[in-house]
C-alpha cells in the first residue's frame, strides 16, 4: 500500500491561526494521508483526527535539527523564513517520515479536497515528483514526491 506523509512546520506563533478548525476538517476527509505538524501550538481545544500528527517543536529545535541534517549552520529567527527550507523538509524530518512511500510539504492555510482524487492519477506515470499545484515549478503550497534519498536531497542541487 502506498502511504503518504505530508509535512508542515509553522513556528513563531504560539497560538494556532483562526482557520485551523477548517484545515483540521479538511484533513479529516483525507484519512489515508498523514499530516505532520511541527509547531508550538496547544491543540487541547481541538478534536484532532488520527491522521494529524502534532509534534511540539520550537525554533531552537528546528535550527538544531536542520543544521545537523543539512550540515550547515541554520538559524531561522522568524517563522516566515521557514518556507525557504521547504524543499529540505523531507531531509530534515526524514526520521519522522521513513515509513511513507510518498512525502511532501504543504501550507497550513490550505483547505483540502480529496487529495487522492488527483494524486493517484499521477502515480502510474513512474516519476519522482508526483504532485504540485503548478506545472512550471514545485509549489510550496503543496508538493508530493517519492520518498527516496535522491528526492529528499534534491534541494542540495539548487543554485544559491
Amino acid at each position: 500500500m502506498n502511504k503518504v506523509g505530508l509535512l508542515c512546520c509553522f513556528l513563531g506563533n504560539k497560538r494556532p491561526p483562526q482557520y485551523l478548525r477548517l484545515f483540521i476538517d479538511s484533513c479529516r476527509y483525507n484519512n489515508d494521508i498523514d499530516f505532520h505538524l511541527f509547531t508550538e501550538w496547544d491543540y487541547t481545544e481541538y478534536e484532532i483526527p488520527n491522521n494529524i500528527k502534532p509534534h511540539k517543536f520550537s525554533h531552537a529545535e528546528f535550527n538544531r535539527l536542520a543544521s545537523a541534517k543539512c550540515n550547515i549552520e541554520i538559524n531561522i529567527l522568524h517563522g516566515y523564513k521557514l518556507c525557504d527550507l521547504k524543499p529540505a523538509w523531507p531531509h530534515i524530518f526524514e526520521d519522522y517520515i521513513k515509513d511513507y512511500t510518498y512525502v511532501g510539504w504543504f501550507d497550513i492555510d490550505l483547505i483540502f479536497g480529496r487529495i487522492n482524487n488527483f494524486f493517484y492519477n499521477f502515480i502510474n506515470h513512474n516519476s519522482d515528483l508526483y504532485f504540485s499545484i503548478t506545472k512550471e515549478y514545485s509549489s510550496g503550497a503543496l508538493t508530493i514526491i517519492k520518498n527516496t534519498p535522491t528526492m529528499r536531497l534534491l534541494y542540495q542541487q539548487a543554485k544559491g
